[in-house]
């Protein structure tokens, strides 16, 4: 968060009241309305790209090698192929 309040030229207080919520024990960055779902704050919905993604968190930056989907048969690994169709595994792959 620090790197990104940085990047932004924000005070770390300004960054945390404006772009980030607590959930349960941990922090996450808000989201806004897109496309009927949610995109994260930093989304730019004009380009599609990521307005913070030199700094963007460590969850954007190994998405999508998460735990959760490496079962590719689970309803996780369904989600996936919605959110990022470019990891689908070629028939002859399997």
């Amino acid at each position: 968060m620090e790197q990104i309040s940085a990047f932004l030229k924000l005070p770390f207080n300004e960054f945390t009241q404006k772009y980030v919520k607590k959930v349960g024990y941990k922090f996450s960055l808000i989201e806004k309305p897109y496309n009927n779902e949610y995109a994260c704050i930093f989304f730019d919905k004009e380009t599609k790209k990521c307005s913070i993604y030199d700094v963007r968190p460590k969850q954007c930056r190994t998405f999508p090698f998460w735990d959760g989907f490496r079962d590719t048969t689970s309803e996780d690994y369904e989600l996936l192929l919605k959110m990022c169709p470019g990891i689908e595994l070629d028939k002859k792959d399997m």
